[in-house]
């Protein structure tokens, strides 16, 4: 996860969207189905909601909760403007190859 975040912080080193590519990269499966492609999930990250995780300024996540092979963390972000949002970033361990034993994004919601 800290991964995705550095990338989404520094969203166009070394160049133009690469930390959304990143993201995408390290989503499910499923995710990747559902929100793919690359081209229409950069839309969607950079929409009114989630737009904030672009080049954020500052990121506090609590400890991950994990049951099983399943994980919830919350995140509160400060954005480049100094507005705040919190987001559940939902992951689980995968099982098949070519990603088993890898933790993957399957959701990032937000919290009101």
């Amino acid at each position: 996860m800290r991964t995705v975040l550095h990338a989404l912080q520094h969203n166009d080193t070394p160049g133009p969207d690469a930390g959304i590519r990143t993201t995408f990269n390290f989503a499910s499966p499923g995710n990747r189905a559902s929100t793919g492609p690359v081209a229409r999930f950069a839309e969607m990250v950079k929409g009114s909601i989630y737009g904030i995780l672009i080049d954020f300024r500052e990121a506090q996540i609590d400890p991950p909760e994990i049951v099983g092979e399943r994980a919830r963390i919350r995140l509160r972000i400060t954005g480049g403007d100094g507005r705040t949002a919190t987001f559940i970033w939902e992951l689980s361990r995968q099982s098949s190859p070519p990603y088993g034993g890898c933790w993957m994004t399957d959701s990032v919601l937000p919290v009101e």
